[in-house]
């Protein structure tokens, strides 16, 4: 029934020629999931989503679309508003990335370098036990339980790192 300028300069069409679209011609969504928003929006009065419209031109916008279903004058009728949220997904996007590189940062420094610690720290302690053991002294079974635990949590942490660290599958 009636177009606002924004839409029609974010998909590229004079009102004339958008008001004679359906909004099968501006969507590149499948038909029955048009149907089924619509019908979701007559149902609930209002809804929220997620769309992609198609400019003029053929490219692809995304949306947020929100529709509110009324009686006009007897008829059921729909208002949307989209809005654009190329550059909020262009944020999530850097956000999710920001993300990755830090689980694998983290995931490097815990094999790494404390993984390399608690190896040291193991072989320390393993070759401490053997020394005590070879005196005769009561303590190596004692540092030989703690070089076991070290080397347990090596490879706990060793664990942990892999499920931080994607695999590069090239």
């Amino acid at each position: 029934m009636e177009v606002n300028d924004i839409a029609c300069d974010m998909l590229g069409y004079t009102r004339e020629e958008l008001l004679q679209k359906t909004l099968y011609d501006i969507t590149a969504v499948d038909n029955e999931d048009i149907k089924k928003r619509i019908k979701e929006v007559i149902a609930l009065g209002e809804k929220t989503h997620e769309s992609k419209h198609l400019t003029k031109e053929g490219d692809i916008i995304p949306l947020e679309i929100s529709a509110r279903s009324f009686l006009y004058k007897g008829r059921q009728t729909m208002i949307s508003v989209g809005r654009d949220i190329r550059e909020r997904q262009q944020l999530e996007q850097e956000i999710l990335n920001i993300s990755e590189r830090e689980r694998q940062r983290i995931g490097r420094d815990m094999h790494d370098d404390l993984g390399q610690m608690l190896t040291g720290i193991g072989m320390i302690a393993r070759n401490l036990a053997n020394k005590l053991k070879a005196n005769g002294l009561p303590a190596a079974e004692e540092v030989l339980d703690i070089a076991n635990m070290v080397k347990e949590a090596d490879e706990h942490a060793r664990s942990l790192a892999r499920g931080l660290v994607s695999v590069n599958v090239e």
